[in-house]
């Protein structure tokens, strides 16, 4: 009872001042008119253009403030609009009028010729209003009109309304709901993710930091350490979250350059040496003193040392790009509004770290004092830290290299227990597992790796030339991508788009699990299978990013067999084999 009252403690401080970070608490809070209505043209034919409103709930469009121009048209000119009827109601600020809500459809007639070269600019001036008691100011926007041809190429309308993506979903949560329940939805979100494999490397991290604390580690103590690490990782997500929100840059894929991840994994290399006590390196004398000082401040447990490894490791080892994660900084990107954002991503981040706070006491209560067995204890989380290590840098070498590597810690992990065992069967239980794996996988290395998720593969027959996962044609600007989906629109093939990197284990898991998996395959028999791979995160991949709207792997678009993206269907995250089955059932039914 005492560990979870210290744990309510923590945080208490964060739920009772959440309602004072926004001064427009109390407020209504509403969304902006790109949000509120979200407009689109096109040439039906060359001599109809159609204009299409999505409307938000609670929001609609007046219909007497419609009004629509050709802009530098070479004299051609709109007839009336042809417009469906309104709802009549009456307005507070015009009385009686027609307004519409949640589409619009409108068709305005060519009357003096024929659209031919595809130039045509379209602007459009609407007013609308929300229910609950805000008008909008006119809104003007010019909009460019697809080539005839190109529309002739669209499948007919049905009538359907596009609905949102997941993402999308989340952004508009942010903006309809208050900051308290946006704050506890982003913080179950957080606690969803915190099972996800890419938050797993945290774990020896922080036990590392709680086992270098020394022979006084309380669980109180554990549990200042480990909070620490959870607000500084947390503190990270909202920092880099609005940076990347109001300026488009991916800034995890930026952490992911392999000097980075080279640079990292020494830290965690020498975090490990200090952990062994064998922290004696052939530098310079001033060199060593500043690393000796420095392994010495993590032994003491420094509280500073855990914020800077939380800040730092939530970008370097943090979970792929998510929905909620996706729909906070596209939130932040549309409406600039960083602060009901960053409280979001906040929320984000310590729903994420609440199993390393119940980690965190739980070692500070169980870890042993003092003697021989704290030695133990922190020898074990020195090769976990060294795993650590050889994970990040598995990002950037070649699977044979990463399996050597694996492979050798397993045998040296092996030889330790060996060496020491004095007499005590779990030693030996544990380090006849670690010489199967470590053999498995230096035996799948001679074989051309294997993964250290599955090392039982190497002892199945080999496979020849892999035929076991889907093919990708790689895409790598907007101009190929814009090429190969006009030609699978010709072919009526619809189309998946994959955004992966190598240093994406989600992306990496995907493509043993669902890509390979038999099912899956079938199903992507008649789609066309693209690729852009954005590891090394470069000018053409940012670019691509942004004109998709995607702010990082793994993320799938699905195209429609008319070239046109179902928004309804993006998936971001990591998913599973029944998860992208059933979105190609829907792109498949339309």
């Amino acid at each position: 009872m005492r560990r979870l009252l210290s744990l309510a403690l923590l945080l208490l401080p964060f739920t009772a001042t959440a309602g004072l970070l926004d001064p427009r608490q109390g407020e209504e809070r509403f969304l902006p008119v790109s949000q509120a209505f979200v407009i689109s043209a096109e040439l039906r034919d060359p001599q109809t253009v159609r204009v299409h409103w999505d409307i938000a709930e609670g929001y609609y469009l007046y219909r007497h403030q419609l009004r629509f121009r050709l802009a530098d048209a070479s004299g051609l000119a709109l007839g009336e609009p042809q417009l469906p009827d309104g709802l009549r109601k009456t307005d507070e600020y015009f009385g009686e009028i027609e307004a519409y809500y949640h589409r619009l459809d409108a068709l305005l007639p060519i009357v003096n010729g024929a659209a031919t070269d595809g130039s045509l600019m379209l602007e459009v001036r609407f007013q609308g209003c929300a229910e609950r008691g805000l008008c909008y100011p006119p809104e003007t926007v010019t909009l460019p009109l697809l080539a005839p041809a190109a529309a002739a190429q669209a499948a007919p309308d049905t009538g359907a309304v596009a609905l949102p993506s997941e993402q999308d979903r989340l952004a508009q949560l942010i903006g309809e709901r208050s900051l308290l329940l946006v704050v506890l939805a982003f913080f179950g979100f957080g606690l969803l993710l915190a099972l996800t494999p890419c938050v797993l490397p945290m774990l020896p991290i922080l036990s590392g930091i709680i086992a270098g604390a020394g022979a006084r580690v309380s669980a109180l103590r554990g549990l200042s350490l480990s909070a620490a690490y959870v607000l500084a990782m947390a503190l990270a997500y909202t920092v880099f979250g609005i940076v990347a929100g109001l300026t488009g840059a991916n800034l995890q894929a930026a952490m992911q350059h392999p000097a980075v991840i080279v640079g990292f994994s020494v830290v965690f290399v020498l975090l490990a040496l200090s952990m062994f006590g064998l922290f004696q390196l052939q530098l310079p004398v001033a060199l060593q003193s500043w690393l000796s000082q420095q392994s010495n401040r993590q032994r003491g447990g420094s509280l500073a040392g855990a914020g800077v490894m939380g800040f730092l490791s939530a970008l370097i080892v943090g979970p792929c790009i998510a929905p909620p994660l996706a729909g906070a900084l596209l939130y932040i990107g549309n409406t600039g509004d960083a602060l009901l954002g960053g409280s979001a991503l906040f929320a984000l981040g310590l729903g994420m770290g609440t199993p390393l706070l119940a980690l965190g006491v739980v070692e500070g209560g169980l870890l042993p004092r003092a003697g021989r067995w704290m030695d133990l204890v922190k020898h074990l989380f020195g090769f976990m830290l060294l795993g650590v290590a050889v994970w990040m840098l598995g990002r950037i070498l070649p699977l044979p290299v990463t399996s050597t590597l694996w492979g050798l810690l397993a045998l040296s992990l092996a030889i330790y227990l060996l060496a020491g065992a004095g007499g005590q069967r779990w030693r030996f239980v544990l380090a006849a597992a670690a010489i199967v794996y470590g053999a498995a996988l230096l035996w799948g290395t001679v074989r051309g790796g294997v993964d250290p998720l599955r090392p039982w593969q190497a002892f199945r027959p080999s496979p020849g030339q892999p035929a076991d996962r889907a093919a990708f044609l790689p895409v790598k600007s907007v101009e190929d991508l814009e090429l190969l989906l006009a030609e699978a629109a010709r072919q009526q093939r619809p189309v998946l788009l994959d955004f992966y990197a190598d240093w994406c284990v989600a992306c990496l898991k995907m493509e043993h699990e669902v890509f390979g998996d038999p099912a899956v395959r079938a199903a992507l028999g008649n789609v066309l299978l693209l690729r852009a791979d954005v590891t090394a995160n470069d000018v053409q991949d940012r670019a691509l990013l942004k004109a998709l709207g995607v702010y990082g792997p793994p993320t799938l678009l699905f195209f429609a067999a008319d070239g046109q993206e179902r928004r309804d269907l993006r998936l971001v995250g990591e998913t599973d084999s029944a998860g992208l089955l059933a979105r190609l059932h829907r792109l498949d039914g339309r």
